[in-house]
């Protein structure tokens, strides 16, 4: 065995010696490596404080030296590879060595004999030095690595990775740490703006943005990446004035003119936007994914300092992908928000300006296909939807943008089909809420209900399902419960000013106008942005009109136009009000800007104005504004019925009962549209159908409203031209419900018609004592006595009613006397011909 010892002190002394040159040459060279590391490091530490820029080749610089280090040795691993070799082997020999011996081996080191001790100690003390040696190539390695995933280069990599797998949160993380050690290095400062970008912290980008360029005013790349944020902030100006700042090398490279063309797109003018992208189009038609090249090729010398897999190269490609994207996010943010505001056809424009980028691009379809379904392009939007989703958008967007076009349409059974539909793929609270306030508009409260309770139980705090609720609860005849149900949401303690805008208008909806002013003092007295504070104001001025406070309803407006100058909500209001005071004259032109500027109020507006124009006579004028409101809401039964009153008065009776009958078919129950129609039935000559109509009106009017069955019976009479059983029905009204102005015109009338005109006069004269002067009762009162024969008098008064009413005379005396019904009809006009060359 004495040999085998020998053997294994051999082994043992060449691989201590094995393990020790390992081991300094590994650490003087990680010696002289960190060493040099650390000198750069100083210098860059230097630079900081002297405030110069650093540059990406001194950055590169300070971890190359330790990437040099942890590059593989082969003299050092083959110092390894032979010291695990021979260690492997006096093992081997010792084990080898043993078993040859032929002796027995005792587990007991007392019964052990010298040369075994001997064995024992060398292979014990082989395998100490070998682990020793190990731990210590390992340490020296983990080392090298530690410092060099510390330094500002490898945490930059880190933070580009992160970036390009949209993890801006943690890529921002890791920036800040290298800002916090290389202050004066623009890269960091660029890059962190592009995260901060990302992340919808714009100011905080432009601050970073600025900070590299202080450092390196000469790199073109930090104003393309500050024109990126400027644009993104809607500061259109002054990204073309960073973009016109670069050389005409640089301004040709296809993302630079994307993104400039959304500068200019964002400041209207587009015209020289379109002819940006166009040039980008024609110098890449593909647009290959050669971003880099492409860059470095039109920088020319000013890029030929970048290193390949510098930390600049990374941040340019980002920048160019991100300055396309955000040049024609531009352009998409416009086209929604046109489409918001109604004006469908800008928005097609826009979208197309964008998939002529980028017609891959799924959401621009999606959003141009709901700018076609509410331009009326059915087929185009199908064909949109369709391309949209082979392209991988969601079911959720198609039918959330399908339902929001079909609402603002006043296609609001398809409405909810789209959102019924968006339910079942993603029942989420959105679209029940959505859902919800269309059945709202379709006054299907209870559904409504059901929805605003799913989306509550989901979200407790989501005020405005909270606020609709409790409007559903009011018009569900459930007052008290409302008014608690507002309470609650106004204790959530967010979204109060749009709380309080819904309670006051469902206070005024249900003729509440007194309890509405005391919840609007309520309301006043908030903290509100000037856009809020308007919209409050403008309600105010509706409560003060409900209220009968005309004075202070208009000053209401005036201070609510002078914070939200021709807003249409304020515009319909004041319209509204002063209607309501009588100047049809100021209402008329107060509506002109909410009729003429696109919103939700436009198609109401409308329809306003349309009934004023009809009201002075002016029937052309109101017939093109129901056209035009129905346009905008073809399935809005209101204003069918509007239209079809309108053409009964023009008589054509024809085009008023398929209105009627459109408008029925969308509200089957509506008592207006029944009643008209039942008019329109019997001055037709259908009488059966007028009589069935008449039935159908009565069961929905129930047994308990008499005096609404005896009106009805009056209508239908009136419309049948009985004159007997009209004067019957509105003398039962009268009796009813006492001396209604209105009743007792319309049983005056019905004397006129049949010819008992001393009655007649009689109650004319009535109306004027009790009720005062107005246009119908004078005009009505010397018609009946121009039919008396008592022409003097009738032309002295008719007369006096161009004088005062002028036009709108004329046009009631076109309206309302008509050859066919009124007797001595050829009398009356002659004494209406007759006062014009007397007022004159």
């Amino acid at each position: 065995m004495s040999w085998i010892a020998d053997a294994l002190a051999t082994g043992l002394a060449a691989t201590t010696f094995l393990v020790a040159f390992s081991s300094v040459r590994l650490r003087a060279e990680r010696d002289r490596a960190v060493a040099r590391s650390d000198n750069l490091t100083a210098e860059l530490s230097r630079a900081t404080v002297a405030g110069r820029a650093v540059t990406d080749e001194e950055v590169v610089a300070s971890a190359e030296a330790l990437h040099e280090a942890d590059r593989t040795d082969s003299i050092g691993s083959a110092t390894v590879i032979i010291t695990y070799g021979v260690a492997g082997f006096m093992v081997l020999l010792a084990l080898v060595a043993g078993l040859r011996s032929g002796l027995e081996f005792s587990t007991n080191p007392f019964a052990w004999t010298e040369n075994t001790w001997a064995v024992f100690f060398f292979l014990a003390v082989q395998v100490a030095v070998v682990v020793l040696g190990h731990r210590d190539y390992l340490w020296v390695g983990e080392d090298l690595t530690r410092r060099i995933g510390a330094s500002a280069l490898s945490k930059a990599s880190a933070a580009i990775g992160l970036s390009r797998a949209d993890e801006y949160d943690e890529a921002l993380t890791l920036t800040d740490q290298v800002v916090a050690r290389l202050p004066s290095w623009p890269w960091a400062h660029a890059f962190r703006a592009h995260n901060l970008l990302q992340l919808g912290r714009d100011e905080e980008a432009r601050s970073a943005i600025d900070q590299a360029i202080a450092l390196d005013p000469k790199n073109s790349w930090w104003h393309i990446a500050r024109a990126e944020v400027l644009v993104r902030m809607s500061l259109f100006t002054e990204a073309l004035d960073d973009l016109d700042s670069l050389d005409q090398g640089l301004r040709r490279n296809v993302e630079v003119l994307t993104l400039r063309g959304g500068a200019l797109y964002g400041l209207g003018r587009r015209e020289e936007a379109l002819a940006a992208f166009d040039q980008a189009i024609k110098i890449d038609p593909d647009n290959p994914e050669r971003r880099m090249r492409r860059g470095r090729a039109l920088l020319g010398d000013e890029a030929s300092h970048l290193q390949s897999g510098s930390p600049s190269d990374a941040l340019i490609e980002i920048l160019l992908d991100d300055g396309e994207r955000i040049a024609l996010d531009v352009v998409s943010r416009i086209g929604r928000s046109r489409l918001r505001a109604r004006d469908a056809a800008s928005a097609i424009e826009d979208f197309d300006v964008v998939l002529r980028q980028r017609p891959d691009d799924a959401q621009a379809l999606v959003w141009r296909g709901a700018a076609k379904l509410e331009a009326g392009d059915a087929a185009g939007a199908d064909d949109d939807f369709d391309s949209a989703r082979r392209l991988g958008a969601s079911p959720r967007s198609i039918h959330s943008l399908r339902a929001s076009a079909f609402r603002r349409r006043g296609q609001l059974a398809g409405a909810v089909d789209e959102y019924s539909k968006w339910i079942a793929v993603d029942p989420s609270a959105s679209a029940h809420f959505g859902r919800a306030m269309t059945y709202m508009q379709l006054s299907k409260y209870q559904l409504a209900l059901n929805d605003f309770d799913v989306v509550v139980s989901e979200e407790p705090k989501h005020t405005d399902a909270l606020a609709h609720r409790a409007e559903a609860l009011a018009f569900l005849g459930e007052t008290a419960t409302s008014d608690a149900a507002f309470e609650r949401a106004l204790s959530v303690g967010t979204g109060m000013a749009h709380t309080f805008h819904v309670w006051i208008k469902t206070l005024l909806g249900r003729n509440r106008p007194d309890i509405a002013q005391l919840v609007l003092e309520r309301a006043l007295g908030l903290d509100q942005e000037a856009v809020e504070r308007s919209r409050l104001l403008s309600l105010a001025g509706s409560v003060y009109a409900a209220n009968k406070l005309y004075r202070r309803a208009l000053a209401a407006f005036d201070e609510a136009a002078t914070l939200l100058p021709d807003d249409p909500d304020v515009a319909y209001r004041r319209g509204i009000c002063l209607a309501d005071m009588g100047d049809k004259g100021a209402a008329i032109e107060s509506l002109q800007i909410a009729a003429s500027k696109p919103s939700l109020l436009q198609y109401a507006a409308l329809g306003t104005r349309a009934s004023l124009h009809r009201s002075k006579g002016a029937l052309d004028l109101a017939l093109a504004d129901l056209n035009a409101a129905i346009g905008l809401a073809p399935e809005a039964p209101r204003l069918l019925v509007s239209r079809g009153c309108l053409y009964m008065e023009i008589g054509d009776f024809d085009a008023a009962l398929a209105d009627l009958n459109s408008a029925l078919i969308l509200q089957p129950q509506g008592r207006t549209a029944l009643a008209h129609r039942m008019q329109v039935r019997a001055r037709l000559g259908d009488l059966d159908g007028a009589g069935d109509d008449l039935a159908q009106l009565e069961s929905l009017i129930g047994p308990e409203d008499e005096v609404a069955r005896i009106r009805a019976r009056a209508v239908l009479a009136e419309s049948a031209r009985d004159w007997e059983q009209v004067a019957k029905q509105y003398r039962l009204l009268i009796a009813k419900v006492g001396n209604d102005p209105g009743h007792l015109w319309h049983l005056a009338a019905a004397y006129v018609n049949a010819s008992n005109f001393a009655e007649a006069e009689e109650i004319f004269k009535l109306l004027l004592r009790e009720h005062g002067p107005s246009l119908g009762n004078e005009a009505s009162l010397a018609v009946v006595l121009s039919q008396q024969g008592k022409s003097e008098e009738a032309i002295e008064r008719f007369a006096n009613l161009r004088d005062a009413h002028g036009e709108e005379a004329s046009n009631w005396v076109k309206r309302t006397l008509h050859a066919e019904v009124l007797p001595h009809y050829d009398v009356v006009m002659s004494d209406w011909e007759a006062s014009a060359a007397t007022g004159q």
